[in-house]
C-alpha cells in the first residue's frame, strides 16, 4: 500500500513537473522561480476553493504584486501567471463524500502537496510561516470558508509547521461565517446556511441603505447623526484580540506580552523575498493596529 502511494506520488510529481516546464509563463523568467510558482498555483487553489473567485480577492493578490515588484513588467507578469493559473482546471479543487461531511478529494490533494513542495523549497521556517500568512491574507477577504481552511490546514501540514502556529492561526483567522473555522471538513448544510446568512445580510443591507436615504431626504434625526459618528467603529474589540492570537478575556500584561512576540516573530527581517517581505509588513501593520486598539480599551 504505502509503495503504492509513493509510486503515484511520483507519477503525479513528474507530470506537475512536465506541465511546470512546459508552460511558458509571462514576462520575466527570472521571477518565477520554484518558490514563486508553487505560491501562485496554492493561491489560485485557495482562491477558487469555494466555488468562486471574488473581485476583491483578486485585487488584494494584486496588490501584493503591486507592492512587490517596482517594475511595471514584472507587475503585468504576475497577474498574468495568476490570472492563468486560475483559469487552469488542475487547480480546481474536488471533493469526496463520506458519511455526512466532504472532504478533499485525493487527486485536489496531491495537486496541494506537489504546489506545496514548490513553494517550500529553501524556505526557512519564518518564510514558510509568510506563504501561510499570504493565502489567508487572501482567503480572509471575504471570511476564511471551511473550503479555504481545508486547503491552508494541509499546506500547513505539509510544512509541518509548529503546533503553536496551528493555534494561532485558529484564533486570528475564525470567522463568523465558519463555526467550525477549526474543523478540517467541509459539512454542505453549513456551508448552505452560511449562503443563506450571507444573501440575508445583504437584504438587510439594501433595506437598512434605502431606509437611510429616505431619512437622509427628510432631513434625518439626532439618532442618525449619532450612528454615522461612529460607522468607522468595529462592532466588539474581539477582532483585535484574535489578530493577537487571544482571548477576549486576555489581561492588560498578556496583551503587551503577545504584541511583542508577534512583532519580533512577523518583522520583515526574517524573511529575503520581496513578496514575502510585504506580507510581513502588512501583518505587522494589523498587529500594531490591534494592539494600539485594546491598549486604549484597558
Amino acid at each position: 500500500m504505502i509503495v503504492a502511494v509513493i509510486l503515484v506520488s511520483t507519477v503525479l510529481a513528474m507530470a506537475f513537473a512536465a506541465e511546470y516546464n512546459a508552460r511558458k509563463l509571462p514576462g520575466d523568467d527570472a521571477i518565477w522561480n520554484d518558490n514563486r510558482f508553487g505560491l501562485v498555483s496554492l493561491l489560485a487553489i485557495v482562491m477558487r476553493a469555494d466555488g468562486e473567485v471574488s473581485e476583491n480577492e483578486v485585487l488584494k493578490a494584486c496588490s501584493f504584486f503591486k507592492c512587490s515588484f517596482s517594475d511595471d513588467e514584472k507587475r503585468r507578469a504576475a497577474f498574468a501567471c495568476l490570472k492563468q493559473e486560475l483559469k487552469s482546471d488542475a487547480n480546481k479543487l474536488y471533493f469526496v463524500r463520506t458519511d455526512d461531511a466532504y472532504k478533499i478529494s485525493q487527486a485536489s490533494a496531491n495537486r496541494i502537496n506537489i504546489c506545496a513542495a514548490l513553494a517550500k523549497k529553501n524556505l526557512n521556517r519564518h518564510e514558510l510561516s509568510a506563504v501561510v500568512e499570504f493565502l489567508f491574507s487572501v482567503a480572509c477577504v471575504g471570511g476564511v470558508t471551511p473550503r479555504e481552511w481545508m486547503v491552508i490546514s494541509r499546506v500547513i501540514e505539509f510544512f509541518s509547521l509548529p503546533a503553536d502556529d496551528v493555534k494561532y492561526y485558529r484564533t486570528c483567522y475564525r470567522s463568523e461565517q465558519t463555526d467550525d473555522f477549526c474543523d478540517p471538513v467541509f459539512v454542505e448544510e453549513k456551508d448552505e446556511k452560511r449562503q443563506k446568512k450571507k444573501m440575508n445580510a445583504g437584504q438587510d443591507r439594501r433595506s437598512k441603505s434605502n431606509n437611510q436615504q429616505r431619512k437622509a431626504g427628510s432631513g434625518g434625526d439626532s439618532s442618525q447623526k449619532q450612528s454615522a459618528g461612529k460607522a468607522g467603529a468595529p462592532a466588539s474589540l474581539d477582532v483585535y484580540y484574535a489578530v493577537l492570537g487571544l482571548a477576549a478575556t486576555a489581561s492588560a500584561d498578556e496583551v503587551k506580552l503577545a504584541y511583542r512576540n508577534l512583532v519580533k516573530k512577523y518583522h520583515p527581517d526574517m524573511v529575503k523575498d520581496e513578496l514575502l517581505k510585504v506580507v510581513y509588513t502588512e501583518k505587522v501593520k494589523k498587529i500594531n493596529d490591534a494592539y494600539n486598539h485594546l491598549r486604549v480599551d484597558k
